[in-house]
């Protein structure tokens, strides 16, 4: 699929900034400004060079939108296409699991 260069310009912006990229796909989600510790979770996820993550946050604080649902959507759409990308949701119980899963889908419609 060919895009046209205001597309390609927008994929490439979202693709360099997951902060605008979750308030795009889920605008409902942002309604107040991004708190600066946002964006240093934002840089984490995105660092190609850290393998492994831990975050913490007080309950309340966004971790499981921006963590579970906009990372994991991120990534699928600028994951390399040569790379394999394993994506597993490990949650208190199966139906919160599949409860993201579908906020998951939902974004992409």
């Amino acid at each position: 699929m060919t895009l046209s260069s205001d597309t390609r310009q927008l994929y490439d912006t979202l693709g360099r900034n997951m902060a605008l990229f979750g308030r795009l796909v889920a605008p409902d989600a942002f309604y107040a400004n991004t708190p600066a510790f946002h964006y240093e979770i934002y840089r984490a996820l995105m660092d190609k060079n850290i393998r492994k993550l831990g975050i913490a946050a007080p309950r309340g604080h966004s971790k499981t939108m921006l963590v579970t649902k906009i990372n994991v959507l991120w990534h699928i759409l600028y994951k390399h296409p040569d790379y394999v990308l394993p994506i597993v949701i490990i949650s208190e119980s199966e139906s919160q699991s599949i409860d993201f899963l579908y906020d998951i889908k939902s974004m992409l419609s």
